[in-house]
């Protein structure tokens, strides 16, 4: 009789934390070559980075691109915080014990295209701030008009 544990490519008794937290590096990798690119994922991916492709042309004409930022919107539970955890380990093109996230994305993606904007992309170089909003969250700030403002600039001045 074949023995579970021996067909799986991954050990099934290792820590596997339910919650993915954006600022947290602790299993990086794991999380990475464990991601999935769904169809849907796949399909919303090819139209922010196209997006995020043309803002930088934009710039690069001393143009100023229209649109200033994404909304990642889902169910409790859907995976909002993982896709954005990865979303901004790929574009800063992060090295990961010896490992190009490019790299180990590009063979997750059957789509060509997808995989040359990518590619370009990460050659751009960019830091992601990533954080808790809730966290950061000042009660006394919560009822302005500013209050997300305040929160990005706090975080940002960090």
């Amino acid at each position: 009789m074949t023995n579970l544990k021996s067909i799986l490519k991954s050990d099934i008794e290792r820590t596997i934390d339910g919650v993915i937290k954006a600022d947290d590096m602790a299993n990086t990798l794991q999380e990475i070559e464990e991601y999935v690119f769904t169809k849907e994922i796949s399909k919303n991916l090819d139209k922010l980075i196209t997006g995020y492709r043309d803002s930088i042309d934009y710039v690069k004409q001393n143009k100023i691109y229209p649109f200033n930022g994404v909304w990642i919107s889902g169910y409790f539970g859907s995976g909002k915080s993982h896709l954005l955890k990865m979303l901004a380990y790929l574009l800063e093109n992060k090295q990961i014990d010896g490992n190009s996230l490019i790299d180990i994305f590009s063979k997750k993606i059957s789509d060509q295209l997808l995989k040359a904007n990518l590619s370009r992309v990460v050659e751009i170089p960019s830091k992601s701030i990533l954080f808790n909003i809730d966290q950061e969250a000042d009660a006394s700030k919560s009822d302005s008009d500013s209050a997300l403002l305040y929160i990005f600039e706090k975080v940002f001045n960090r």
